[in-house]
């Protein structure tokens, strides 16, 4: 069972021609709104206080205020235009097809970037590169663009003291950043939307390194196509066979916002005879290189505790935290399969490289988080299979996934982010 170890509900929505109007009004308007520049001035703001006045506060890397169905985002004025690492999970999706909960999303090194009333996340093109300060530099800021995620307007006036400012964090986080709606029309064939006005924040985190948000996604199309009289000469996916009502369904999206280090770790080449896991970057400082493309390797910070020792635990080891939604009678079995790779790590010198914890129910933290390396359970109708992979951009994260509730092998699924 362990050999591929270590590398929501909605109720039926009946859907008329009154309730698509609305539905589709409602978008029309929540689009509309997001995208229409600002008309108020600054000396037209709430003062900030007033806006987060009885709500509660999450105090963190962004410090959130939640009220009723509202949470706000503080801004200071030192956030804007600088690096963030930004990350978004799956923990929850339809469970059939590939559309399985507790997968890994993608990240992006990030900005803020405020534009007169409007508040911009930035994702920045790090691709493509040249030695900063050169005319290289500058002709690569010209040929590659960085992507908008999302914006939002600014509510408040600054802060008296920090001078902070507020944004809705639904206004800049209840859009399909993951671009999930393209994937169900790959799947399904049929044109999903999100629906900002039924979607809603389920949990907030935050301290002083990160800020992470799980938005409760709804996801929907006006109607399913009749089945066509004749059949068609090509293969027709059906529409989703695990939901109450194929026409509507959740998507859980997290999001965290994440500090990058402060001291940079030295990159490593790879070498072409060894294989790895690697980030690749195109340098284009010098132009009578035979190729831009740089391979750096993907890889975990150890350092050892006593540099002299032949044998060192790390300073700070690599730590996997069990879900609490594994089932309890594997929880031993798959702890004891992580730990059989600190014989790997000492051949190179390091002893109890990775530690195995286990998340309670008083544990706040969400090990979707672009902090926690996790073991996770999931199902769906249609798993029975193992894979790999990895993406190190979130802090050389590792997470594990187990298999299928429909097959009677069940087997566990390796993803490393």
């Amino acid at each position: 069972m362990l050999g591929a170890l270590l590398n929501s509900g909605c109720a039926p929505i009946p859907v008329n021609t009154a309730t698509t109007s609305a539905t589709s009004a409602n978008l029309n308007t929540a689009s509309a709104s997001a995208s229409a520049p600002a008309s108020a001035t600054a000396g037209a703001l709430k003062p900030f206080k007033e806006i987060i006045k009885d709500s509660k506060e999450y105090k963190g890397l962004f410090t959130l205020y939640q009220k009723d169905e509202k949470v706000w985002m503080e801004i200071r004025p030192e956030q804007f235009e600088h690096p963030f690492l930004f990350s978004y999970n799956i923990p929850s999706s339809i469970g059939e097809r590939g559309l399985y909960g507790s997968q890994m999303g993608n990240s992006y090194q990030v900005v803020f970037k405020k534009i007169g009333n409007q508040v911009q996340l930035i994702a920045k093109n790090t691709e493509y590169y040249a030695t900063p300060g050169t005319p290289q530099a500058l002709a690569v800021t010209q040929a590659f663009s960085d992507s908008l995620l999302a914006s939002a307007t600014v509510l408040s006036a600054p802060h008296t003291e920090s001078k902070a400012i507020l944004i809705d964090a639904s206004a800049l986080l209840f859009n399909d950043i993951p671009g999930y709606s393209t994937r169900l029309e790959t799947t399904y064939r049929i044109p999903y939307v999100m629906d900002r006005s039924n979607s809603s924040f389920s949990k907030i985190n935050a301290d002083e390194s990160l800020s992470g948000l799980l938005v409760n996604s709804h996801f929907f199309t006006p109607r399913i196509a009749a089945t066509p009289l004749v059949p068609s000469p090509v293969a027709v996916p059906t529409p989703p066979q695990t939901t109450p009502d194929p026409r509507s369904f959740f998507i859980g999206f997290y999001y965290s916002f994440t500090a990058l280090p402060p001291e940079l770790m030295r990159p490593r080449l790879a070498d072409d005879r060894i294989g790895h896991f690697v980030t690749t970057s195109y340098d284009f400082t010098e132009d009578t290189q035979p190729k831009t493309s740089r391979h750096i390797v993907n890889r975990w910070r150890l350092e050892k505790a006593d540099e002299h020792a032949i044998l060192s635990e790390p300073k700070q080891p690599i730590v996997y935290w069990l879900d609490k939604n594994i089932p309890e009678k594997y929880r031993n079995s798959i702890s004891e399969g992580a730990l059989e790779w600190n014989k790997a790590f000492e051949k190179i010198g390091f002893k109890n490289a990775i530690v195995v914890k286990q998340q309670t129910d008083s544990d706040s933290f969400d090990t979707m988080d672009a902090r926690h390396a996790s073991i996770r359970w999931f199902v769906g109708t249609d798993v029975g299979f193992a894979i790999g992979g990895q993406d190190i951009a979130s802090n050389s994260q590792l997470a594990i996934f187990s298999g299928a509730a429909a097959s009677p092998d069940r087997k566990l699924r390796l993803l490393q982010r």
